[in-house]
């Protein structure tokens, strides 16, 4: 076995997709995972630009994030969506490493490891709808109680000074706090 088969074996058994790729988007290689993910055989995705696989909403900002790979800064993490072939869009999460630059330090050639997270970010936003929605039950809890509390003390059913007591009590509260 040559050397480029073992180190294709051992690419191929990685979970990570890998995709190496030109600064024009050209795919120069792709490993099985990656391959699985596009629903397409490795041989057939190297020459095609790996743009088409990005949803255009995410261009530009893939491009900024990729335009910060300097030769003394080569590797990036980030977050974006991925378009497979059967048009399901699914988030992932890449680290690039630039490894070839021009003379003026623009990275040329590039390499990205990246893993499947859209199960993590549907459970976030799923977690971040639980919580408005708490929020939201916790704050209608809380001004009907003080509602209550209020008609008590200014009902005449608190002795003497129970409503300034309240009225202090309340303003120490404040808000409920929310997360944005």
């Amino acid at each position: 076995m040559s050397d480029i088969e073992i180190l294709r074996d051992i690419l191929d058994a990685q979970l990570e997709m890998v995709c190496r790729f030109t600064a024009d988007g050209t795919i120069l290689f792709a490993n099985a995972a990656y391959a699985r993910m596009m629903q397409s055989p490795p041989e057939r995705l190297t020459g095609r630009n790996l743009w088409v696989f990005i949803p255009e909403s995410e261009h530009a900002a893939i491009r900024a994030e990729l335009a910060q790979l300097t030769p003394d800064n080569p590797a990036r993490t980030i977050e974006n969506r991925l378009e497979v072939a059967d048009g399901t869009v699914r988030w992932t999460l890449w680290r690039n490493h630039a490894l070839a630059f021009d003379d003026q330090g623009r990275w040329q050639v590039a390499q990205s490891t990246g893993i499947d997270i859209t199960e993590r970010k549907t459970l976030e936003d799923r977690l971040r709808l639980m919580v408005e929605e708490l929020n939201h039950r916790v704050k209608n809890t809380l001004m009907v109680v003080q509602a209550m509390a209020w008609q008590i003390v200014s009902g005449g059913a608190c002795p003497g000074r129970c409503g300034g007591e309240f009225q202090r009590a309340a303003a120490c509260a404040g808000p409920l706090p929310t997360r944005s």
